[in-house]
């Protein structure tokens, strides 16, 4: 099972900026392995590294001279082309390839992040976001109600969510009381969203199968991405990319160089010409393709960047409503979005543009369930009000977004557990991992397995 978003490659001269890179990109809830951390103590780290590389979505190699010359760092840029795991590069100095490096990296896309890598986050990230984005995690439970029960198994007479699992390099789905639902013989797969489940079969090729694991969609796509609004976007033979409905006929042409899922009705595309606009769901341009960036619609606003590299937001006509002048933002939640400015601080502004939090905070996430996860001065991260006061100090050494009333943490010995609303930690830090709450349970790490708990932290089935 895909347990990572993103492994980071790194010498261990680099560890600062690894830790960096670690800290921005799971703050936007990328799940990342680094060795210094996620490898247990007396566990055999050439076990470890190859099961963890084969288990991620893309690796980000953060090049260096030290990283250049590093046999270790060979054998996982090696091991990342064997399982086909997409490699970003991210050059903190100015040094060239060199043998394995230059075999394995020169012919690939790579971002400059010298002489300040940690200014290039917010690119790394939106680079990996473009790998990643549109594919439910392994963590993430399945939505199920009275209209579509497509993603639920009868296991003993009831009814179970399903989640992927892997058993000997393939996939399958397991049921949420950890029964098998559905044999392993898929060379990846995806966890299921609104209904269906991506798996890839021995040609490399991508189709859906349903909760019964019938095949509703053959494997004929050369890549795809999850159905949301009822529509999935295909890349087909020729690499380009549209969009199918939910009985696998194409409704909008392979026209596109990338696209994404639609949201309120509008998914962004881009063009040959590296530009971005978005189409609605008859695949017509509604918003012409003239920005350099552009993310998916939310509470009628989407974020776009202009050729500056700023960052603004437009509605659904495209009339820009902010101005681009952020070096980031996030999405709008609860009428409001964090943005961070020319000093590098993040604060909030409303629907307007109007500040409403100052910009103090060295980083900060989407409201959800009306607070805000933040990061002080210092590193360490608390959560907010609305209105901007501090209701949870900023102690802990990594914090997620509260779902169902709590929300993960981590403290300083990397083990995570769940505060609720008052800041108590209702269910102690003792996982390597931990997801958030959803219907009810979540998954957490329990050596090299995961396992469900309910809201008690007591394993849903023992």
């Amino acid at each position: 099972m895909k347990l990572y978003d993103v492994f980071i490659s790194y010498s261990s001269k680099d560890q600062k900026v690894a830790e960096g890179i670690c800290g921005y990109l799971e703050g936007n809830h990328c799940r990342c392995f680094v060795a210094y951390r996620d490898i247990p103590k007396g566990k055999n780290w050439p076990s470890a590294i190859p099961s963890a590389i084969k288990g991620s979505k893309v690796m980000v190699a953060v090049f260096s001279e030290d990283f250049n010359l590093s046999d270790e760092t060979d054998r996982e840029i090696i091991l990342a082309a064997k399982y086909k795991i997409p490699i970003l590069t991210y050059r903190i100095t100015d040094t060239t390839f060199s043998e394995t490096k230059e075999y394995y990296l020169q012919g690939l896309n790579w971002l400059d992040a010298f002489p300040e890598p940690e200014k290039c986050f917010g690119v790394l990230y939106d680079s990996v976001i473009k790998l990643v984005e549109g594919r439910t995690s392994f963590s993430e439970t399945c939505e199920n109600n009275d209209k579509d029960e497509s993603n639920v198994s009868l296991v003993n007479g009831e009814k179970h969510k399903l989640h992927t699992i892997q058993i000997g390099g393939s996939y399958g789905f397991i049921s949420s009381d950890e029964d098998i639902a559905i044999p392993c013989k898929w060379s990846d797969a995806y966890s299921f969203a609104n209904g269906f489940a991506l798996v890839k079969d021995e040609n490399n090729l991508w189709g859906f199968i349903n909760g019964k694991g019938e095949l509703i969609i053959p494997c004929k796509w050369k890549d795809a991405n999850a159905f949301s609004d009822g529509m999935a976007s295909v890349r087909d033979a020729n690499g380009k990319w549209g969009y199918i409905n939910n009985e696998g006929e194409l409704v909008i042409p392979c026209k596109w160089e990338w696209t994404i899922l639609f949201t309120e009705g509008l998914a962004w595309v881009e063009d040959e010409n590296g530009k971005k606009g978005y189409i609605d769901k008859t695949g017509e341009l509604v918003i012409p393709c003239k920005w350099d960036g552009a993310r998916a619609f939310s509470e009628g606003l989407a974020r776009v960047q202009e050729r500056n590299g700023k960052w603004g937001f437009i509605d659904r006509n495209g009339s820009q409503i902010i101005k681009c002048k952020w070096k980031d933002a996030g999405s709008f939640s609860e009428g409001l979005v964090s943005v961070q400015d020319k000093n590098d601080m993040w604060g909030f502004v409303d629907k307007n543009g109007n500040t409403v939090i100052p910009s103090k905070w060295k980083y900060a996430s989407s409201f959800s369930e009306g607070i805000g996860m933040v990061k002080d001065k210092n590193g360490k991260y608390g959560f907010i009000n609305l209105q901007g006061t501090t209701i949870i100090p900023c102690k802990w050494k990594s914090a997620w977004a509260f779902l169902e009333g709590l929300a993960t943490v981590e403290d300083d010995n990397n083990k995570r557990g769940y505060i609720n609303k008052q800041g108590e930690l209702v269910i102690p830090c003792q996982w390597d991992k931990a997801s958030g709450f959803n219907n009810g349970t979540a998954w957490v790490q329990v050596g090299e397995s995961w396992r469900l708990i309910d809201k008690s932290g007591t394993f849903v089935r023992i």
